[in-house]
């Protein structure tokens, strides 16, 4: 075979410059402007993975992320293998209330939503829309204007979900729906073939969402717990549970830790490494991106928000 026939089989510069370089899928912008900056405008089809030490905010940067996603007009779908349904719906509202420039929305901490649903339903089915709209029950009027978002938002906590076959299934799902992204938290949840070590389950699982995000064109944000060797021998890599296969089959791995103690005002200062980026350059020692931990509204700060300024401009 000639190197003429190869170029042609195989495909050249000017065969990519015709076919595939105006084709290249653009980012999806996680809204969280530092993040997106750090990964090239935000996730790429496929597979990225998340971790994050324990209280360090994993899930509360997913949920700010899926929020802004849809507030911008996207659709995500969250499948939550830990918390149920409910709580990912409180998180989401409280953090919607906390948003500068939301209006006509106060403010709630997300775990004082059950007493103003169980002071709701002591008035009746027939009052509630009265005290969303007035504000007497600052989580219901949260939920009512999450569902009016400019985008689309799903909760999934289906006991489906928690096996591969149902969550691979529920990508191509979310892909054919026309979803802009999904996010599972967590990897280490999910059930493969019964018995299988851990490292064998991560890596069916990265391998196998990992294939199908890609397929669909879909970006899939993949939560994973640490390992207990990660405080002993710093970051990388390495540091995710069971890691298996997460580091090749991710386009991007990013890692949030704990940068502090917490202010007067509850937050707690965060550092999110990006240890791996096909789409980019990774961030170096001290080079992480800056984020502060509202627990109290499950929401991801940084600093364009910190003084209540330029969320909804960001979304």
């Amino acid at each position: 075979m000639s190197w003429d026939e190869l170029a042609a089989r195989e495909g050249d510069a000017l065969a990519f410059l015709a076919t595939g370089y105006l084709e290249e899928p653009a980012p999806v912008p996680t809204c969280v402007t530092p993040l997106d900056e750090a990964r090239g405008g935000g996730l790429r089809p496929g597979l990225s993975v998340l971790g994050g030490e324990p209280g360090a905010g994993k899930s509360a940067l997913a949920l700010t992320i899926a929020l802004l996603t849809a507030w911008r007009g996207g659709r995500c779908l969250y499948v939550s293998l830990e918390m149920g349904r409910a709580q990912c719906w409180r998180r989401l509202a409280s953090a919607l209330s906390a948003l500068p420039e939301t209006r006509g929305l106060s403010p709630f901490r997300w775990a004082d939503g059950w007493r103003y649903a169980r002071e709701t339903a002591r008035g009746g089915a027939r009052e509630a829309p009265s005290r969303y709209r007035s504000g007497d029950d600052p989580a219901g009027a949260a939920l009512l204007a999450l569902s009016r978002l400019p985008g689309g938002l799903v909760v999934c906590d289906s006991l489906a979900a928690h096996g591969l076959d149902g969550l691979d299934a529920l990508v191509r799902d979310a892909a054919a729906a026309g979803a802009s992204l999904v996010v599972v938290d967590y990897a280490q949840l999910v059930q493969t073939v019964p018995g299988a070590s851990e490292y064998d389950r991560v890596s069916a699982v990265s391998g196998a969402i990992g294939a199908e995000a890609a397929a669909c064109g879909l970006p899939v944000l993949l939560l994973s717990s640490l390992s207990r060797a990660t405080g002993r021998d710093g970051p990388g890599l390495h540091s995710f549970r069971g890691s298996g296969q997460l580091e090749y089959d991710a386009n991007a791995a990013m890692l949030l830790a704990r940068d502090g103690g917490g202010d007067a005002r509850g937050a707690r200062p965060v550092r999110l490494d990006v240890l791996k980026n096909r789409w980019g350059e990774v961030t170096g020692d001290g080079g992480g991106v800056p984020l502060s931990l509202d627990g109290a509204h499950s929401l991801m700060r940084w600093e364009a928000m910190a003084d209540g300024r330029g969320a909804a401009r960001d979304a």
